[in-house]
């Protein structure tokens, strides 16, 4: 997981790309150390914590997220295990549900990994399109979907089984293939495909 405190050059690279001085980033990292943080906290919260405005916010957010997901991007994801180790870091200690999917090319190297959805403790809501918007967006070929159960347990709930019949038939309609559903814990995995809750063709 990239830790800010421990990356002085690319804070000054930050500092240097977005015009911003290097105090309120510090106080920023300060806080929030790791692009996991910064991501995931709301911006007003980065605003108060660092002095920036929400604009400025802005802009450092993206600029975290395209320095976060640049070492996966283009990765080949080709089992729930690569599945697991992209994203073992974003959902194996959260205490909340959360809810990532994996967008591929036609050569199943990824093009995005995207969070849309955070849950409470063991439930999430979101609907198909939440999912299909980013793919048709980004011209996906593809989508593995993956969420973490803060319980420890790797059984599918009746509303995941059910939930990803649904995303299937969506996905078909507008022309993305649905490839896996992955639960994840902080140390095993379980595959919707693999273990037989996939929707039948």
């Amino acid at each position: 997981m990239l830790n800010f405190r421990s990356q002085p050059k690319l804070v000054q690279q930050l500092s240097q790309v977005l015009s911003l001085d290097i105090a309120p980033l510090d106080r920023l990292f300060d806080t929030f150390p790791t692009a996991e943080d910064v991501l995931h906290a709301k911006p007003s919260i980065l605003a108060t914590a660092s002095g920036l405005t929400l604009a400025q916010v802005k802009s450092l957010r993206s600029a975290v997220s395209l320095t976060c997901l640049s070492p996966a991007t283009h990765s080949l994801v080709q089992s729930p295990q690569h599945v697991f180790d992209i994203l073992r870091s974003k959902l194996a200690l959260s205490n909340n549900e959360q809810f990532y999917c994996l967008y591929l090319n036609s050569a199943s190297r990824l093009i995005l990994c995207e969070r849309v959805a955070l849950g409470s403790l063991n439930s999430i809501s979101l609907q198909p399109r939440d999912i299909l918007r980013p793919a048709i967006l980004h011209s996906a070929a593809s989508i593995i979907c993956a969420h973490n159960h803060p319980s420890g347990s790797l059984q599918p709930s009746q509303a995941d089984i059910l939930f990803t019949h649904r995303l299937d038939q969506a996905a078909d309609i507008v022309g993305v293939e649905l490839l896996d559903h992955v639960i994840l814990t902080h140390s095993k995995y379980l595959s919707l495909k693999q273990s037989g809750h996939w929707p039948k063709t």
